[in-house]
């Protein structure tokens, strides 16, 4: 038997949307938000899509395998991962991780992987002398084609056109990086280019624990 609850301070709702359409998913988000600001109740909302989490969470709570690996705000998750399997799974596309050696130059520490050589200075010039070998992050959007300023030099491998922006499949030589470029644009398979890093917004991920350096 069921029954009322007329003032409920809370709500458990687990994967409500899950058997719906894409389309009506959307709206139905939005519906869900609405009705939870007019409550002014506490909702916990359990999902495995991530979108949902991001577009309705105040908090995210993201588990794997019955671990919690970060509790926070969606910004905060998206921006500071707590460790490399948050960076993978937050995002779409996903974080790019690429696994390298350091190097020092001058007493800068510099990334090597394949055919790349990062430069890394400020915060991450700092995590970097911990190791030896690390795990590098950067979100494709973080990633620009510069032929004049690149910081890498690279090969164009595939495209994705996606309306006002592209997926650009990038080889450095051994490692794979995905850039998510906006407007138009041309590219050729197997065409040079350089790619700038926005390293302000990289991460830098210990090779063994996962955890962000």
């Amino acid at each position: 038997m069921g029954g009322d609850c007329p003032d409920p301070e809370g709500f458990l709702l687990d994967e409500p949307l899950s058997n719906l359409d894409a389309k009506l998913r959307v709206s139905m988000r939005s519906e869900l938000v609405n009705l939870r600001r007019g409550l002014g109740a506490t909702m916990v909302y359990v999902t495995h899509d991530q979108v949902e989490a991001m577009t309705m969470g105040d908090r995210i709570v993201v588990m794997h395998q019955g671990r919690i690996h970060q509790v926070g705000p969606p910004q905060q998750v998206y921006f500071k991962p707590a460790n490399r399997f948050v960076a993978e799974f937050i995002g779409n596309p996903p974080m790019n991780i690429i696994r390298g050696r350091i190097e020092n130059d001058s007493d800068t520490p510099v990334l090597v992987a394949g055919g790349a050589r990062i430069r890394l200075s400020g915060e991450l010039g700092q995590a970097a002398s911990q190791v030896a070998e690390v795990d590098f992050g950067v979100r494709p959007e973080d990633l620009r084609l510069d032929e004049t300023g690149g910081d890498v030099e690279a090969t164009v491998k595939g495209t994705q056109f996606l309306g006002s922006e592209y997926l650009v499949d990038l080889d450095l030589g051994g490692p794979q990086l995905l850039a998510r470029i906006e407007g138009h644009g041309e590219f050729g398979i197997d065409q040079p280019c350089r790619v700038a890093i926005d390293l302000s917004r990289a991460h830098l991920f210990h090779p063994e624990t996962g955890d962000r350096l």
